[in-house]
């Protein structure tokens, strides 16, 4: 919380819902006019599959996962299972503390990630993951805008032709942030808009600004009501209902965001339990975005299940070996014998594609961890419910435990491997290979 806000400074904004009306056959519904201290301002929502001009276009919903992890290399594992299971085409964290000593080894299989660290290394740092069928590129001119202390990154990802493109971006701006930075990132949003006019926008993260309320749009402050001013100059949409932080003896607070600019292009908003101890929730949007180019990696293998061994066989008895070994040295009867047996596989043996997708599955997850995985998701589901404090105890209770079963499991798998190394090689170095 800033502590510019903990003054005496009580501005605040209050809205009214006037005069509702809609009008058809347009290509937007005016919803209701919100009046506030500063102008009138008119939320507009576009049709689901309308585009400009009432064109039809095809859309489809795509899941995007975001959270503040406070920290991300011990959860990497528990956000594998996570991912496993939800299956979603773009995750965005804050608060990675990953530093340029961390590679990109052993993180999320079938994704692609873009990362900014922090500098100097100390906490912050936020990063992106999308499914590698996704294509994408980097948006240079947002990453290069200078917010102070706001951390911000930016990527596009590419749609079919005559169909808007969707920019994605995360922020994170620590509570500590000056009234500089506040500025900046008000003037970052205000670039963020002029610059992605002709796409699709959705931007999420950890703003700190607990001070804001959502549901009657009012502000305390003077941050946090320039920056809700800031949002809807913009006609920018908030779509996190609940709160996101939660921790036993603080007020449960609504950090973390996500807007769009129509309210229409978030079909569900899930509200997970936070990863390891993390006392942010995991956030799983369903979005409606225009038909997004999807590119499905294939390799090609030979199919040696289904090689027709009875030629195979027949063409190398009926080959003269003493004619084609005659009078010659080891390494050409060797280059020979390759060249008859690759001629062979490419006659006899078929040629296949095959998806180049892995599950993030964890092996070393047994009866055990599923156990205490479902025993802290139910746990969170009660606290949900009643948002008191002795569920919230008893799911953190549940949540450490699952954390302390999941290391265990974890470790007596490795050593198992590790003990078991000259037996069994292959299993020992698929692992590695894995999570490496």
């Amino acid at each position: 919380m800033d502590n510019k806000e903990r003054t005496d400074c009580r501005e605040t904004i209050n809205y009214s819902l006037v005069d509702k009306r809609t009008k058809e056959k347009s290509e937007t519904k005016i919803r209701g006019e919100l009046r506030t201290n500063f102008k009138s301002i008119k939320l507009r929502v576009v049709e689901e599959g309308k585009g400009e001009g009432n064109n039809k276009v095809n859309t489809e919903k795509i899941k995007i996962m975001y959270t503040n992890a406070n920290g991300l290399s011990n959860k990497i594992n528990e956000l594998k299972i996570r991912v496993d299971e939800s299956k979603p085409e773009i995750i965005m964290v804050c608060e990675t503390k990953y530093s340029s000593e961390i590679g990109n080894e052993g993180l999320l299989l079938n994704y692609d990630i873009v990362r900014k660290d922090r500098e100097n290394g100390m906490g912050g740092g936020i990063c992106i993951f999308i499914r590698n069928d996704l294509r994408y590129v980097e948006r240079e001119d947002l990453n290069k805008f200078d917010a102070g202390r706001v951390e911000h990154l930016w990527c596009k990802i590419s749609s079919q032709e005559g169909h808007k493109m969707l920019t994605v971006g995360i922020i994170y701006r620590p509570p500590s942030t000056s009234d500089e930075d506040n500025t900046k990132l008000n003037a970052l949003l205000q670039f963020v808009e002029e610059n992605t006019k002709k796409e699709q926008l959705f931007v999420t993260g950890d703003f700190n600004y607990p001070r804001i309320r959502w549901s009657v749009r009012e502000a305390m402050g003077g941050s946090s009501a320039a920056f809700l001013k800031q949002i809807d100059n913009l006609f920018w949409a908030q779509n996190v209902k609940e709160v996101t932080r939660v921790r036993l003896g603080n007020e449960p607070s609504l950090l973390d965001l996500v807007f769009t600019r129509n309210k229409n292009e978030v079909s569900d908003v899930k509200y997970c339990e936070g990863l390891g101890k993390s006392d942010h929730i995991v956030l799983e949007v369903l979005v409606i975005v225009e038909s997004l180019v999807k590119v499905e990696e294939r390799r090609e293998a030979r199919n040696y299940k289904k090689a027709n061994y009875l030629e195979i066989n027949r063409n190398l008895f009926e080959l003269d070996w003493e004619k084609k070994f005659f009078g010659k040295q080891v390494n050409e009867c060797y280059e020979i014998l390759i060249e008859i047996i690759n001629d062979l596989v490419h006659q006899f043996v078929p040629l296949e594609k095959h998806n180049n997708k892995k599950r993030n599955k964890q092996r070393w997850m047994n009866k055990e961890v599923k156990a205490a995985i479902k025993k802290k998701e139910k746990s969170w589901e009660n606290y949900k419910k009643t948002r008191n404090n002795d569920n919230l105890r008893t799911y953190n209770r549940d949540r450490n435990e699952a954390t302390r079963v999941k290391r265990k499991a974890k470790e007596l798998f490795e050593i198992k491997l590790v003990e078991r190394i000259k037996e069994d090689k292959k299993n020992f170095f698929d692992y590695v290979r894995h999570n490496t």
